[in-house]
């Protein structure tokens, strides 16, 4: 069962055949964040991150390695996630995006002219 068991998840989900890996990308994020979380308390005090984001189903290592970030994850210059200092850092949603929502935000109100009837 891949149920709580992200690495049979996240084998299904490489091997999904025709357009089932569409219907598991809806939840492939949460998946994801839950691994990450498992794998910052089982490899404590460090990992390699390269091998995370093969775990976390990344084609690409520096996509995984942008999304762990993004996420609040401490990837360091030597290519290893640190999983003591990441583990208080994880949020669920993408700080990239939350930050853009905040700043297109900030510029609405700028805009926002005030109405005089003097």
């Amino acid at each position: 069962s891949a149920i709580g068991n992200y690495v049979s998840f996240f084998r299904l989900y490489s091997a999904a055949p025709g357009h089932s890996q569409f219907v598991m990308d809806t939840f492939v994020e949460r998946e994801r964040f839950g691994a990450l979380r498992k794998m910052c308390r089982v490899y404590m005090p460090s990992v390699p991150a390269a091998f995370a984001a093969r775990q976390l189903a990344f084609e690409d290592e520096k996509d995984g390695v942008h999304w762990m970030r993004d996420h609040g994850a401490v990837v360091l210059d030597d290519g290893m996630l640190d999983c003591k200092q990441s583990r208080a850092m994880l949020v669920e949603h993408s700080i990239s995006r939350k930050l853009e929502e905040e700043r297109k935000e900030a510029q609405r109100k700028a805009e926002i002219v005030p109405i005089s009837f003097a």
